[in-house]
């Protein structure tokens, strides 16, 4: 079973952090999948403490 949002914008690929939706200082991404069938889904920011402070 698959289940598509109606409303895709509901998927952010960034982190919300301090009011601001950001990526990584690095780059780097990790992969969302879907455990039942290891579909990607989405990837988000791959982060350290040093992202979540300015």
């Amino acid at each position: 079973m698959t289940i598509r949002l109606t409303n895709p914008e509901l998927v952010r690929e960034s982190a919300y952090i301090n009011g601001q939706w950001v990526q990584a200082r690095s780059g780097n991404r990790l992969p969302v999948t879907n455990p039942a069938n290891g579909e990607r889904l989405a990837s988000v920011p791959d982060m350290n403490a040093d992202d979540t402070f300015k």
